[in-house]
C-alpha cells in the first residue's frame, strides 16, 4: 500500500517515462528525445557519475559493431571508442602453459572493452544536455496503474512516495525489473526468470611494475576446462578484469571451494600459469560476493500500446557471448527504426517491436548458452582446427562464406538470420572436415583443395 503519496493528476502531453537509467534506458531517452519527445528518466540507484557503483556489478564490457552502430544513432559513437581498448582474437590458454591465438574477424576487426560506470555516465550526460530528459536518481517505480498511465515511485531518502501521469512506460530496469514484476502481478503477463547452476567470482590480474598489462591487451584471454571457465578482459590502467565461471555444486564448484587450500589446489590443477600473476587471487576470491548467472524470458515485451520492457527487463542474457549490452542498444536502433516506420508513432512501434525483435533474441540467448561449452572446449585441437578452416574458406568464398562470430560482433545482420546461416555453413564445414587427411591438417594448399573439391558446389549455393 502507498502511504503519503502525492499524486500529479496532470497529464501531460506527449511525455514518456522510462525505468532505469542504466545503458539501456538512458540510451533510449536519448533517441525519443531527438525526435521530440519529453522523457523522465528513473533511477533507483544514486548518480553514477558522482560514485563508484561497487559491489557485484561488471564494471568490464565488450561492445562490438552493433553497439557502436547504437551509439552512432545518438552521435557518441567515436567519444566512447576513445575511451575503449580493442581486442582482436582470443588467446587460450592451456594447462601445460602454451598458448593458441584465435583471431576473431579480418585484420582490424575487433570488439572492444569499455568501463560501464564510464559508458553509462557519457549517455547520461548526453540525455540531458537533450534538455528534453529529465534525470531522477534514488527514486524507485513502486506500482502502475497502467490503464490511466499513472506511475507511482518512492524517493529512496526521503522515503516520500509521488505520482505521474504518462503517456507511455517503459521498462529499462535490468534484469530484476520493478516494471516487469509489476506486471506479472496484475497482468496476464507471462514471463521465467532462470538461475543457471553456475554462479562466478570476479577475480583481477593486476599491472606489472611499470603499469603494463601482463599479458597481451589485445586479447581476451581464457583458460578453458570442462565446468570451470577463467576469462580474462584488459582494461585501460593495465588491469585484466577476470570472472572464474564455476558451477554451485559439484565437483570444483563454488561448494566445495571454501578455503585457501582449497582454492590454491583448485588454480594449480586448473589454471597453473595464472597462479604467480594473481597476487590477489585470496583476498579477491573470499572478500568478493559471488555473482549469479540468470536469465530471462517473456511471453510478450509490451502490455497494450502503453507499456514496453526493453533491454535486460526484457531479455537477460548468460554473459558467454558478451552480446548483453549489445543486444540492449541494438533493441534502441530496432525500436528507432519502427519509429521511423511508423512516422514516429511511439504507440504503434511499441505493439510491433516484440514481435519484430524476439526471434533475434531468443536466437542469441540460446546461442550465448551454448557458446560456454565452445569456449570451454577451445583448446582442444579439433575446435581449434575447425575455428581455422572456418576463415579460410572465409578467405576463399568472402562473398559466399563468413563465420558465425564475425557475423555477430562485425556486422549487421539479423541475429537470427546469422545464427541460421552459421547452421547451413556448420553442415558444409562437416562435409569437408570428413574428408580431410588429419595428417595434412596444417598444409594450406592441400586444405584448399580440399575446400575447393568437395566444399565449393555447396558454398555457392549458401547466398
Amino acid at each position: 500500500m502507498v502511504t503519503d503519496m502525492k499524486i500529479n493528476k496532470s497529464n501531460a502531453s506527449k511525455q514518456v517515462c522510462i525505468v532505469g537509467a542504466g545503458l539501456v534506458g538512458s540510451m533510449l531517452s536519448i533517441y525519443l528525445a531527438q525526435r521530440g519527445f519529453s522523457v523522465d528518466l528513473y533511477e533507483k540507484r544514486s548518480d553514477i557519475r558522482k560514485i563508484y557503483l561497487g559491489g557485484n556489478r561488471t564494471i568490464t564490457m565488450s561492445i562490438s559493431n552493433r553497439g557502436f552502430k547504437a551509439l552512432e544513432g545518438i552521435g557518441l559513437a567515436e567519444k566512447v571508442r576513445q575511451t575503449t581498448l580493442p581486442k582482436f582474437g582470443r588467446m587460450v590458454h592451456s594447462k601445460d602453459g602454451r598458448t593458441n591465438y584465435q583471431q576473431y574477424g579480418r585484420e582490424g576487426d575487433s570488439i572492444n572493452t569499455v568501463n560501464r560506470s564510464q559508458l553509462n555516465s557519457i549517455l547520461i550526460d548526453k540525455a540531458v544536455d537533450t534538455d528534453k530528459v529529465n534525470v531522477f536518481f534514488e527514486t524507485r517505480c513502486v506500482d502502475i496503474r497502467h490503464e490511466e498511465g499513472l506511475v507511482i515511485f518512492k524517493n529512496e531518502i526521503s522515503g516520500e512516495s509521488f505520482s505521474h501521469n504518462y503517456n507511455w512506460i517503459i521498462g529499462a530496469d535490468g534484469i530484476n525489473s520493478a516494471v516487469r514484476y509489476i506486471l506479472e502481478q496484475n497482468l496476464d503477463f507471462e514471463s521465467k526468470l532462470t538461475t543457471l547452476n553456475y554462479g562466478y567470482k570476479e577475480l583481477k590480474i593486476p599491472s606489472d611494475k611499470n603499469g603494463e598489462h601482463m599479458l597481451d591487451k589485445h586479447c581476451v584471454h581464457v583458460w578453458p576446462n570442462e565446468d570451470i571457465l577463467l576469462v580474462g578482459l584488459p582494461s585501460h590502467n593495465g588491469i585484466f578484469s577476470c570472472n572464474l565461471f564455476m558451477r554451485y555444486e559439484g565437483k570444483s564448484s563454488l561448494e566445495e571451494t571454501k578455503t585457501k587450500n582449497d582454492l590454491e589446489d583448485l588454480f594449480l590443477k586448473f589454471f597453473p600459469s595464472v597462479t604467480p600473476i594473481m597476487p590477489g587471487l585470496f583476498d579477491d576470491y573470499f572478500n568478493k560476493p559471488e555473482s549469479r548467472i540468470e536469465t530471462v524470458k517473456c511471453k510478450q515485451w509490451n502490455y497494450s500500446d502503453r507499456v514496453l520492457l526493453i533491454g535486460d527487463a526484457a531479455h537477460a542474457i548468460v554473459p558467454f557471448l558478451a552480446m548483453g549490452m549489445n543486444a540492449g542498444f541494438e533493441d534502441c536502433t530496432v525500436f528507432n527504426d519502427l519509429m521511423d516506420e511508423t512516422s514516429n508513432d511511439i504507440s504503434r512501434a511499441i505493439e510491433l517491436f516484440s514481435s519484430r525483435r524476439k526471434p533475434d533474441i531468443d536466437a542469441i540467448s540460446d546461442l550465448s548458452l551454448k557458446n560456454f561449452m565452445e569456449i570451454s572446449s577451445s583448446s582442444d585441437n579439433l575446435y581449434d582446427i575447425e575455428w581455422k578452416l572456418d576463415r579460410l574458406i572465409w578467405s576463399l568464398f568472402p562473398e559466399h562464406w563468413m563465420p558465425l562470430y564475425p557475423m555477430i560482433a562485425f556486422n549487421h545482420i539479423p541475429l537470427s538470420e546469422s545464427i541460421g546461416r552459421a547452421a547451413r555453413q556448420g553442415e558444409i564445414l562437416n562435409i569437408i572436415l570428413s574428408n580431410t587427411d588429419p595428417h595434412r591438417i596444417k598444409d594450406e594448399a592441400y586444405l584448399e583443395d580440399t575446400i575447393n573439391k568437395f566444399g565449393e558446389p555447396y558454398i555457392k549455393l549458401l547466398n
